[in-house]
């Protein structure tokens, strides 16, 4: 009977883990295991109960329990020699209670809740991020005032791709379209930046609002265009003129707005003074924009 009664603890035990799957879902490069998932259950009853990691020298990295397609449970991280390196639990996914850390000798270096760790860590860089994109900002409006237009573009675009609140993130792709539609004088470049900043950023925000402001009259310039093409010259000649002479119009966009009203009272609406006037405009307003010497030429012809 005494016989008896131990086997059908042992049968217990077997069937235990004969219920019990495991499969190999990953391995390293030299084709030792890598991840493994142990299933618990059988057919339409089988559940995902554990993930088990490994180094590629065959000595177990993690092991963290799974359930509800969530982990759940102990979790335990291992050093490559095989010292216990950090363990705890999560429930529903993140971390709870209390976490231990030790190093590659076993010596414990950090116990506490690892969530409230996290946390804090998170404010500490959240405060550092701020004052490196303010770094980043002042060193790009140093590069503006040295004159390397280039690199004030160049350490923008990084601050564009740091995180930085939305206020110093939309600031920055406000200036990359105005240095292009007013120092470079690229107005194709300059409208697609401020197409990004009306995009990528909260409505509302003072340079998303004058991203939309710089759009508005690149519309109107395209409108300008359409009306021409539709054959009202002195319709199109008084969007050119609105836009050219729109404070804070960009200074390639205006340049080239004005040329073309001048260019249309001059051959369209036989207007030689109203031209003369809006090409010298041009002439006296927009040094470095390839509109000036066109301006020149027609002022030459006059």
């Amino acid at each position: 009977m005494k016989k008896i009664l131990l086997i059908i603890p042992l049968l217990s035990i077997s069937l235990l883990f004969s219920q019990q799957r495991e499969e190999i879902v990953e391995r390293h490069s030299n084709g030792v295991k890598k991840i493994i998932f142990v299933y618990k259950g059988k057919g339409s009853k089988e559940r995902l109960v554990r993930k088990l990691e490994y180094y590629d020298n065959e000595e177990i990295k993690s092991s963290i329990e799974w359930e509800k397609g969530k982990e759940n449970g102990k979790y335990t991280f291992w050093h490559p020699n095989g010292q216990k390196f950090k363990e705890g639990t999560y429930k529903d996914g993140e971390y709870d209670g209390k976490w231990t850390e030790w190093d590659n000798s076993g010596q414990k270096v950090w116990e506490g809740n690892l969530k409230e760790h996290f946390s804090a860590l998170e404010k500490e860089a959240i405060a550092q991020r701020a004052v490196d994109c303010q770094a980043k900002y002042d060193e790009s409006q140093a590069a503006y005032k040295d004159g390397n237009l280039e690199a004030n573009i160049a350490l923008k675009r990084e601050i564009l791709a740091m995180g930085c609140d939305e206020e110093l993130s939309s600031r920055s792709q406000y200036y990359i379209g105005w240095t292009y539609g007013n120092k470079l004088f690229d107005m194709v470049a300059a409208k697609a930046e401020y197409q990004k900043g009306a995009n990528n950023y909260i409505s509302g925000l003072k340079y998303v609002e004058k991203c939309e402001e710089k759009l508005a009259l690149y519309k109107k310039n395209d409108e300008a265009e359409a009306v021409y093409k539709a054959g009202d010259f002195a319709k199109s000649a008084v969007l050119r003129e609105e836009v050219g002479l729109t404070k804070g119009c960009d200074k390639e966009l205006a340049a080239k707005n004005l040329y073309l009203a001048g260019y249309i009272h001059q051959k369209k609406l036989n207007d030689n003074a109203k031209a003369k006037a809006l090409y010298e405009i041009v002439v006296i307003s927009f040094s470095g924009s390839r509109w000036v010497d066109k301006a020149k030429q027609k002022l030459a012809d006059l």
